[in-house]
Formats: C-alpha cells, structure tokens, sequence
C-alpha cells in the first residue's frame, strides 16, 4: 500500500464524529473580509484552502414524498467537499478524479485517528476501517462513497459490491496470437531489414491517408484531436485498424500491411533529431500489437472472477477495461 509522507503541516483536526466536527465549525475563527464566511479547517490559517463548511442538505425519507433537511459539516478542499459529516454519525467522502499526496493527506490527518484512513493499491484508492476491511473509492467526478458504522466492524459503505479481478484466458490470447501471426511475422521482419519509419509529415500524411486522425489506438477515451476541431474515439480507430489489419491477411495485401505496420509502430517510435526521422524496433512493435489485441479481444480474453469484500487487490488487466 502505498503511504504519502506529507506532514500535517495545516494541523488538521483528528475529527470523531459530527458533534466533533460541528464544535470545529464553531470555534473556528472566520477569515476577515470574506463573503460568504470561510473559516479554516486546520489551525494554521495560513493554509486557507483547507476549509470547515456548514451546508443545508435535503435527504430522502421513506414514507415522506418532502423529505427532510439536515445540517452537515463539511470538510473542504480546494473545491471539493471531500469530508462531510451528517447529524446520524454517517459520512460522505469524496475524491472528485483530484487524486494525489494533498488529497490523500488531507483525508488522512482528519479520518485515520478514529474512522479509517485512505491508501492506494496500485494506484486504485481504498477506505480501510479500522477492522482492517478496504473498500474501493469512488474517483470519478460527482461521485462519493457513503459509509456508515457497523458494530462488530467499523465504518462501512452502506452499499456493498463486489469488485472483479481479469484473469486471462491463456488459450484465446495463444489463438490470437497465432491468428495474427501471419502481420506480426511481416511486420517484424520488415523492421529488422529496415527500422526507419519516415518522417514526422510522412507518417502523419500516412494515417490521414488511411482514415486515421491520430496514432492513439490504445485506451477507451474519446479526446479532442489537438489542433482539429474533430474527436477522437480511441475504440473507434482501434476497431478501423484492426479490422484493416484482417482485411491485408485475408487478401495477402502487402502494400496494406506495410502501411499498417508503419501506423502501428509509430506509436512507441524513436525520433533521431539529426535525421529528422521516426525509427520503430520490432520487439516494440510486437508489444504495441498485443496490447491491440488485448483491448480489441477483451470479452474473450478476459474472464471477470469475483473477490471477496473488504480485500484489497492488484489487477494488472484493470486498465483494459476503464
């Protein structure tokens, strides 16, 4: 697990619970000449982006179509209300994609005395309680873990779901590799006569050429093409490419797979600044091509096995399907 250094610099509060937090709010001094009030979370007032809120919310009731409204105390950082504490002792955490040292130590000086604390497995954040349990955090924006206390184990989320580890299917990424071993083959012996790939101009004016705005094939993202006011949907020109990668086996189209191979090893290229030249070895070249395949063939690749709640886990296929 991985464990920030940062020091409590600001002198975060350890807090408790809400009427903890609540005497916070209010023994706080607020900052001079600021409307509307921000008072600071931490003693040092120097670190004014560290701040104690009190919000109005409106929670939902069952059996009352109005619902209730609640004061909670928030625990803000920068922009986000990374901490909120509400009046039947559950609490809200929130990450907003901002995942870094200063979000990890700000939650960490306030919860990790009495609640729980915040580490990452590889890059992937988790609340452990104070039994031990890790729980998977929310990241993206708008999202928030809520978590509740449970006798016998600590805080909890109130919803419990499982997480899924890709385990590989060895024998369909071997079919696949030999599939396509016919272009990998071509491709490779093509870079070990000759690396150079072009220049800069001639590579680019190869992939318009085949219908590609850019050389980002791996990923699931859809960008905004820099320089062009058109996006770029990664699945989508991955999904061209290969099945053009098909097409050149299937027809035994030379030209095709040259021009392939090119576009493919361009991602993970050398640039000589004498030569002005992109030059592709082929080892990265057949390393850029299984993670096509791995990214194109995912469903059948992959098989999702569940593991058990509370424990916290390495998945090194994750990022193939986020």
């Amino acid at each position: 697990m991985y464990r920030t250094t940062t020091y409590n610099s600001a002198r975060l509060p350890s807090i408790v619970n809400y009427a903890y937090a609540k005497k916070v709010f209010e023994d706080a001094v607020p900052y001079r000449g600021r409307y509307p009030i921000e008072k600071p979370l931490g003693r040092n007032r120097r670190y004014d982006h560290m701040q104690i809120h009190q919000r109005i919310r409106s929670l939902e009731v069952e059996g009352d179509p109005l619902g209730q409204f609640a004061t909670t105390i928030c625990c803000k950082l920068y922009a986000t209300d990374c901490i909120e504490f509400y009046p039947d002792e559950s609490i809200v955490l929130r990450v907003n994609t901002w995942r870094g040292p200063t979000t990890m130590m700000f939650l960490n000086y306030t919860l990790q005395e009495h609640i729980g604390e915040v580490q990452s497995e590889a890059g992937k954040w988790y609340f452990i309680n104070k039994g031990g349990e890790a729980f998977p955090m929310p990241t993206g924006a708008n999202e928030e873990m809520h978590i509740h206390f449970v006798d016998g184990h600590g805080f909890r989320p109130k919803d419990l779901k499982p997480e899924y580890k890709y385990k590989v299917r060895r024998k369909e990424m071997n079919r696949l590799r030999k599939y396509y071993s016919d272009f990998t083959e071509y491709g490779k012996t093509m870079l070990m006569a000759d690396g150079a790939l072009g220049t800069h101009t001639e590579l680019f004016e190869e992939l318009k050429g085949l219908g590609f705005i850019s050389n980002t094939f791996t990923g699931n993202h859809v960008y905004q093409n820099w320089g062009d006011s058109k996006s770029v949907s990664v699945p989508e020109q991955r999904a061209k490419l290969m099945s053009m990668v098909e097409q050149s086996m299937a027809n035994n189209d030379l030209e095709m797979k040259y021009k392939l191979m090119r576009a493919i090893a361009s991602v993970s290229c050398h640039y000589n600044y004498q030569s002005s030249m992109h030059t592709g070895k082929p080892d990265r070249f057949i390393a850029i091509f299984e993670e096509l395949i791995k990214y194109h063939h995912r469903d059948s690749i992959f098989e999702a096995v569940e593991q058990e709640i509370g424990k916290p886990f390495r998945d090194r296929n994750g990022y193939l399907f986020s």
